[in-house]
């Protein structure tokens, strides 16, 4: 991608896919071979002003692609995926080389001094994080809605989920926690900005604009408000399981005592 002096605008759209969508997927769909960017992500120029970016965590980036082209991929890429998943996050990229500053960034878009291929990287790597967030925002709410054993509680006075049960939906909170954190790196900036500052004001900007800290922390707070509740639970079933075998333990041993006691009276005094 060469440097423009007059302004140009490119389109880029992020679609968060199903999670069965990989690397090789991508590939073989576009013929191409694409090469390792950002941590986590992939990228192919297929023409010039036309890119695509993938993630590892199952979200794609389209440059410079036509919203009926984008459509077109979109159904190809999941046509055989069971899981749908509708989440998309379009932004416009201005490029003039006319502005003082090395980018301006505006609500629903940003403009770039020059064209290269880092920038767009750090603008399409934030806004796969987007996609992501959101994707992860709606699954941790479907776990909160399936959370339903207070009306349980208040109005049987008991629960009905399973100590099993339990222990599998601690395990699948714990997973998506680590999913975020490992697939995502949240906390770790990308190498690419060891070395560049302007790369790294960018990164920050945007990171800061999409809200990508305060979202992982609604999340992580809502993970660890509905893991908090379920150990809890599980404790006390746990709990008044012990009891009831401490119970089952009494009445074994006073039931010995009883027949040991009889057994004795019949030997020794009839």
């Amino acid at each position: 991608m060469s440097t423009v002096e007059t302004q140009l605008k490119i389109q880029m759209k992020a679609l968060q896919l199903p999670k069965d969508i990989n690397l090789s997927k991508i590939e073989n769909l576009f013929k191409v071979k694409l090469i390792k960017s950002i941590d986590s992500s992939y990228f192919c120029e297929i023409s010039e002003w036309k890119s695509i970016f993938f993630y590892k965590f199952s979200a794609i980036v389209f440059l410079g692609f036509s919203d009926e082209e984008i459509n077109f991929y979109h159904e190809k890429i999941t046509a055989e995926s069971i899981e749908k998943v509708d989440i998309t996050q379009y932004y416009e990229v201005y490029v003039d080389a006319r502005i003082e500053k090395d980018y301006i960034l505006r609500d629903d878009y940003i403009t770039i001094k020059e064209s290269s291929i880092e920038f767009f990287e750090i603008i399409a790597f934030s806004l796969a994080h987007t996609v992501a967030m959101e994707y992860y925002e709606r699954i941790t709410e479907k776990f909160f809605q399936k959370i339903n054993f207070y009306d349980d509680i208040k109005n049987l006075g008991s629960i009905r989920m399973r100590e099993k049960d339990l222990l599998q939906f601690i395990a699948e909170l714990l997973s998506i926690k680590h999913k975020i954190v490992n697939e995502l790196y949240l906390f770790d900036k990308p190498e690419i900005l060891w070395d560049d500052i302007r790369l790294e004001r960018l990164y920050t900007s945007l990171y800061g604009f999409f809200d990508i800290s305060d979202r992982f922390k609604s999340i992580e707070y809502k993970l660890d408000f509905m893991n908090e509740n379920i150990t809890f639970l599980y404790d006390v079933l746990h709990t008044r399981k012990s009891h009831s075998l401490e119970w089952v333990v009494i009445f074994l041993i006073a039931f010995e005592i009883v027949f040991t006691l009889i057994d004795f009276y019949w030997k020794h005094f009839i």
